[in-house]
């Protein structure tokens, strides 16, 4: 996200991990966000983090060395093509997901994300339930409540703003939901998150700014600093 913040992504394609991605959109409205492994605009390449690390990286080999020099590389990880891209198989499920996460302020029905990805509402069921251990329903929820908890780590929205952003109707709504998965309240979370970054960034201010009997203990010993 740091290019999006420097300004490097504006009306470009790119992509972001997928617990980023409802949060980098709503944060960077003119970046055009994508739920791919990898995506290249113009001399910018992203990719979503994980194994589109090297997907990237072949990318880029066949672009400036070629496809052979790419196809050798990717041959010493004992990779083929199909293995390198983390887009689920399963090309339904696929199509159910993206419906779900292009949909999260204002949620889908079941019947219309089966529509979507061609099943019916018993493959859609029987399809997640395979793949993933638990109902359609459930995971779109939890794809809900992962927006609303990015949202709540990575901005000062107000809670009924980033309640309405995951597709609550109210601020107690989204609460009671958030509660119930993360055992905490969105308001609980956010200040235990700033908790847990002050602290981080004290120790950080500690180590690359050592304070003056640090530094006479340093010199003392014939060290520089």
């Amino acid at each position: 996200l740091l290019l999006a913040q420097a300004g490097l992504l504006a009306n470009r394609v790119a992509t972001v991990h997928w617990e980023e991605f409802e949060s980098a959109r709503e944060r960077f409205p003119d970046v055009n966000f994508r739920s791919s492994g990898v995506e290249q605009s113009g001399r910018i390449i992203t990719c979503s983090g994980g194994m589109a690390v090297l997907d990237m990286m072949l990318t880029w080999l066949a672009q400036h060395q070629g496809e052979e020099v790419a196809r050798y590389v990717r041959e010493c990880f004992f990779l083929k093509d199909a293995d390198t891209s983390l887009v689920i198989r399963d090309k339904t499920l696929s199509l159910a997901i993206e419906a779900m996460r292009q949909a999260i302020a204002k949620p889908l029905s079941l019947e219309e994300i089966a529509a979507r990805s061609n099943m019916s509402i018993r493959q859609l069921h029987r399809r997640f339930e395979s793949e993933f251990g638990v109902a359609p329903g459930r995971f779109y929820t939890a794809l809900r409540l992962q927006k609303g908890q990015s949202l709540l780590v990575n901005t000062r929205f107000p809670i009924a703003r980033i309640a309405f952003a995951c597709g609550y109707s109210s601020a107690s709504y989204f609460t009671q939901a958030y509660r119930s998965s993360y055992g905490v309240s969105p308001t609980e979370e956010r200040a235990r998150m700033a908790a847990g970054k002050a602290q981080t960034q004290n120790r950080l201010a500690m180590f690359f700014q050592p304070s003056s009997s640090l530094l006479v203990n340093v010199l003392g010993q014939g060290v520089t600093p």
